[in-house]
């Protein structure tokens, strides 16, 4: 397997000083939760990059440095993703999986089993890596799955892979071999091709695999013609923009253009008018992830409607902690009076699920869920004027054996309230998710 060139880590020093200046404290990175970032690995410097695609800047070059300690060994970082409250980093070249806190300090490494690992995904609780030599104890072409510690716990054999993502509860891969983008089940059963390309008028060596709204598909060619492409939720290709170097990563921005990688750099492409704006020349960047680095709670998904029209939204008031007793309580309102209720959460992240056959509600929280006592919403029968209200830090210190306990400083938490509704579909009814970080 080749090794990074001396020439490569010669370019150290100049790209690091051309960014020093844009380096951010961890408060300064806490600060950034209303951007739109993105986590890039550049293997010129390897390092993994905080990229604001909104204004076209590198926020800071080295979120994740090089080491100097021997934690770790950072490479060819191919790709940085985020797994709830830490970034899980991947590299090629050392052999290695690295574990970081959502800060980018380091947890631990994974560093035997592993040979030419190269994309990885995260879906329902376990984080899955392709794997591709055999050398270090590696059984060759596989898909390597982990639990949250960090603790192999299966594997199942694919064809030359070199990237996996989570998609309605698949995994979708891009075969080098082939050209194609396929689908293999969470246990490992190959499900059939997702885009079947004859490597010339469709992508050749796919690289990224990335998910836009409604279904849409994207992914990043290397080969000629190299380019991004864009699929429809069938696997149909529905567009392609020609790039003129090779083509990594890829992901949509949320005003419809894409940020992108080559091998000369991060770059945005605009669809509409064909125009790039480079970001960063002169680096090896590869895959690009959204990062969400702790903030505000925020809400997401979309709350059901009851049948006496009530559409209950979440609200907060205090901080979520780690370590205080009370203080952080949340609000479902409004919702129908008279009615009993129930808080639940869960640290798998988000999900948008129909929750019931003509039901206007959407379940939001991967499963394992924890559930919270039931309450009595209160309020004139018959009317929206019911609440029902959850101090999570209460709960939380009073529950030790909670689901994701010990809490801890930056981990994710998603929460929604459920509550009865006799006429609706599966006689209930579900409010809007509320995401939040845990602070000290």
């Amino acid at each position: 397997m080749p090794r990074t060139s001396t020439s490569q880590h010669g370019l150290v020093a100049v790209a690091v000083l051309a960014f020093a200046t844009c380096a951010l404290s961890t408060p300064a990175r806490s600060a950034l939760a209303q951007q739109q970032l993105y986590l890039v690995t550049d293997t010129t410097n390897a390092a993994v990059m905080l990229v604001d695609a909104a204004t076209a800047t590198v926020v800071d070059p080295l979120f994740i440095p090089p080491d100097t300690t021997g934690s770790y060994d950072l490479q060819l970082p191919i790709e940085a993703l985020q797994v709830n409250g830490e970034i899980w980093v991947a590299d090629q070249v050392s052999d290695e999986l690295v574990r970081f806190d959502i800060f980018g300090n380091w947890i631990s490494t994974i560093n035997t089993g592993l040979d030419n690992v190269r994309g990885i995904a995260f879906e329902n609780g376990k984080v899955y890596v392709v794997n591709n030599g055999t050398a270090n104890g590696a059984p060759g072409k596989r898909i390597l799955v982990y639990d949250l510690s960090g603790t192999q716990v299966s594997s199942f054999a694919t064809a030359d892979l070199f990237d996996v993502t989570a998609r309605n509860g698949e995994l979708l891969v891009s075969n080098t071999a082939l050209d194609d983008l396929e689908r293999y089940s969470l246990s490992g059963t190959f499900l059939g091709v997702f885009h079947n390309s004859d490597g010339v008028a469709g992508i050749d060596f796919p690289s990224q695999i990335s998910l836009g709204a409604n279904g849409e598909v994207l992914a990043a060619g290397q080969s000629a013609p190299t380019g991004l492409f864009t699929y429809d939720s069938s696997g149909v290709q529905t567009a392609y923009y020609s790039i003129a170097a090779a083509a990594r990563g890829v992901a949509r921005m949320t005003d419809g253009r894409l940020l992108y990688t080559s091998s000369s750099g991060v770059h945005v492409y605009d669809p509409a008018t064909a125009n790039i704006v480079n970001i960063v020349v002169g680096i090896s960047p590869y895959y690009i992830n959204p990062y969400r680095p702790p903030g505000p709670p925020v809400n997401y998904c979309t709350a059901g409607v009851s049948t006496q029209g009530c559409s209950p939204q979440l609200t907060h008031t205090g901080t979520p902690s780690a370590s205080a007793s009370s203080g952080f309580v949340i609000t479902a309102v409004p919702i129908d009076a008279q009615r009993s209720a129930t808080f639940f959460y869960g640290v798998m992240g988000r999900q948008s699920l129909p929750w019931a056959s003509g039901s206007t509600s959407y379940f939001c929280v991967r499963a394992p869920i924890q559930r919270t006592p039931t309450l009595t919403t209160g309020g004139t029968i018959g009317s929206c004027n019911g609440v029902a209200t959850l101090d999570w830090n209460a709960f939380a210190a009073a529950n030790p054996g909670a689901v994701g306990q010990p809490y801890v400083f930056g981990m994710m938490i998603n929460a929604q309230c459920w509550f009865r509704d006799p006429p609706a579909p599966r006689s209930t009814n579900l409010s809007n998710g509320l995401e939040f970080f845990v602070q000290p």
